[in-house]
């Protein structure tokens, strides 16, 4: 059998820096990861703060330059104004547009280097506590392999949170806002350069960004019910979205979409994010939607919070519920924000449904 110190399920920005970060300070840490980073990933515009964490970490940005480009600031046309920002008239470094699931993968790969033992395409069979240690067989689709142990589960498994819910844990919902996002074959050119852009439309929003590794990604936020109601097909009714803007349409054209996802995009909290031999991270802990651009952040921030929590004299036991009510107040804040911005919105939902149908 072979031990470690943490157990991180889940190889995504949180959980990747929370391992590297253990490992650092000269843990054994097993990083688990189900999936590999073949597959894109949505969630490509990453806003200055981003960078200021990348610094605070200690995190290179020499692993992301080959993909990753420099974005200024988002172009938003909302209540029929057209509104540019940049990140430095607020103070902030300029954002990045990254190919997200090789942005991931370079966060793996950093844990890697630090000392962590990652596993892709692989998961643990039967993890179970006895005696204040976890214990279960890592294996993947094809048998079981090694057993392992470690007094410590880190749940990084997204929204998911395979983990904690396994434990009792519930995830509590704010919404049904849903991702519908296609990654178009060709580059397209936007008089906004590497802006993100961002426009309203009957049934929601968009985002476009644009010039990533050569190429385009569209995402329209909508409604999930709406969507049902609507008896469309996502990828028809991301087309009759379409349809509705005025700056999305005219860049992207008519689109070749090489690759279609439907993603959820609400916030969502789990019940408990702290339990005996457990805590939970980023996206496990609470989820913030695409709106503030902080879900990247949140990852990075909650890894940081975690490791603090985790190397204290007072340990979890007392940090715990500290890092509990962290989380909880960070996602409340969130919620507040959106209700703001997201005012106009929530009065266009009625009868999206049937506008969309009319085309």
């Amino acid at each position: 059998m072979t031990e470690f110190d943490q157990i991180v399920l889940g190889a995504g920005p949180a959980g990747s820096t929370v391992a590297r970060l253990l490992a650092l300070n000269g843990a054994r840490v097993l990083l688990v990861e189900r999936y590999d980073f073949e597959a894109p990933r949505p969630g490509e515009h990453l806003s200055g703060v981003v960078r200021v964490e990348l610094d605070r970490l200690a995190i290179p940005l020499s692993p992301f330059q080959d993909i990753a480009s420099r974005s200024a600031g988002i172009v938003s046309r909302w209540d029929g104004s057209r509104v540019e920002r940049t990140y430095q008239m607020s103070g902030a470094q300029d954002g990045i547009c990254v190919v997200r699931n090789r942005f991931d993968e370079a966060l793996y790969l950093l844990a890697i280097e630090a000392g962590v033992k990652g596993r892709c395409r692989q998961k643990i069979h039967g993890l179970g506590r006895q005696r204040g240690m976890w214990s279960g067989m890592l294996g993947n689709r094809d048998g079981m392999g090694l057993s392992i142990r470690a007094p410590l589960v880190i749940d990084a498994t997204g929204r998911r949170a395979a983990f904690a819910r396994s434990q009792g844990a519930q995830r509590i919902s704010a919404g049904d806002q849903f991702a519908l996002t296609a990654w178009l074959d060709r580059d397209t050119t936007s008089p906004d350069g590497n802006n993100l852009l961002v426009e309203e439309c009957a049934s929601g929003w968009w985002s476009l960004s644009c010039n990533i590794a050569g190429g385009t990604i569209a995402t329209h936020y909508t409604s999930l019910r709406t969507l049902k109601q609507s008896k469309l097909t996502p990828r028809q009714y991301w087309d009759a979205a379409l349809a509705q803007t005025v700056e999305v349409r005219r860049i992207v054209g008519l689109p070749v979409v090489g690759h279609f996802g439907v993603y959820p995009a609400f916030p969502a909290q789990t019940s408990s994010v702290v339990g005996t031999g457990w805590l939970a991270v980023g996206d496990a802990a609470a989820t913030l939607d695409p709106v503030g651009g902080q879900g990247l952040v949140w990852a990075l921030h909650t890894a940081q919070r975690a490791l603090e929590a985790l190397l204290a004299d007072p340990g979890m036991e007392v940090l715990g519920p500290l890092y509990r009510d962290a989380v909880g107040d960070r996602l409340q804040r969130h919620l507040t924000g959106r209700r703001d911005v997201y005012g106009s919105v929530d009065k266009m939902h009625a009868n999206i449904a049937e506008r969309i149908r009319g085309g």
